[in-house]
């Protein structure tokens, strides 16, 4: 007995496409054979779900910008897990993202490059949920907050080895025992970020150090032999953390250096680095 199933919509962006997926390959795995036809030529949507994930960043969204490396790519909104390079080419669907700490949801996708820090991404996408918890059951409410406050520990360089086991065995309580799929599924993002970016967790405590030079408090700032003294950077130093005469190198005195970057984003040299 063969059936055709239209799943159809007046609106854009509703989830006809990853609906009409899900139900093909669900009836697929039963067993059954599938014919999935798209009919909207004007926008590639199941060749993007069912393709790989390298043609979806590459020939789909054009690559990363200014040649930057491909870091990671972040599926299913905060609630999802972050895909290394090493998984590049998994094919998209629900039980492949499921097996590598993701998950489909809405069936968007957000890349990240190696300027992008892994730690900081965590806690940018646990703050989300934090907000929105809605406070019922404890492991969620009270268990989200205290993930969070170890991640800002550790991208303000306070965090500890000790830190990432706890927060490793607190989001499988929190897995476990959340009432609803929003505490559920709000460990993903730190736990694929603590497999697949240990080693920027551990750059950031052992080191403190933050890899992609984004952590404010991990950074330092330093005036290279670029350095022309128009003196540019320590008229614009809020805490004159700079000195130096003109037309001479100046030098940033790092105890007092609040690490706003006024002074790399007013120099027009290039003169002043982060690292």
């Amino acid at each position: 007995m063969q059936f055709r199933i239209l799943v159809t919509s007046s609106k854009g962006g509703v989830g006809k496409s990853t609906t009409s997926l899900l139900l093909a390959l669900s009836l697929a795995k039963r067993g059954k054979r599938v014919l999935l036809c798209d009919c909207d030529i004007g926008s590639r949507c199941l060749d993007m779900l069912l393709g790989i994930e390298d043609e979806v960043v590459y020939d789909i969204g054009g690559g990363i910008p200014n040649g930057k490396k491909f870091k990671a790519a972040q599926t299913g909104g905060p609630s999802g897990g972050c895909i290394p390079a090493e998984h590049l080419d998994i094919p998209i669907d629900y039980d492949n993202l499921i097996a590598i700490g993701s998950m489909m949801g809405s069936g968007g996708m957000i890349v990240m490059d190696e300027d992008n820090c892994m730690v900081d991404v965590a806690r940018f996408f646990l703050e989300f949920t934090v907000d929105e918890s809605c406070g019922k059951c404890v492991p969620c409410r009270i268990g989200t907050r205290r993930l969070l406050e170890m991640l800002n520990k550790i991208t303000e360089g306070r965090g500890t080895l000790e830190d990432l086991d706890k927060m490793e065995e607190l989001c499988y309580y929190i897995q476990k025992n959340a009432l609803c799929a929003l505490g559920q599924t709000a460990p993903n993002p730190v736990l694929s970020t603590l497999k697949y970016f240990r080693d920027e967790y551990e750059a950031h405590i052992k080191e403190k150090r933050c890899p992609a030079h984004h952590c404010q408090k991990l950074l330092n700032y330093e005036i290279t032999d670029k350095c022309r003294g128009c003196t540019a950077c320590a008229r614009v130093c809020p805490v004159n953390a700079i000195t130096g005469k003109v037309k001479e190198m100046h030098h940033i005195d790092r105890a007092k250096c609040i690490k706003c970057g006024s002074c790399m984003e007013k120099c027009r040299f290039g003169a002043i680095v982060k690292n």
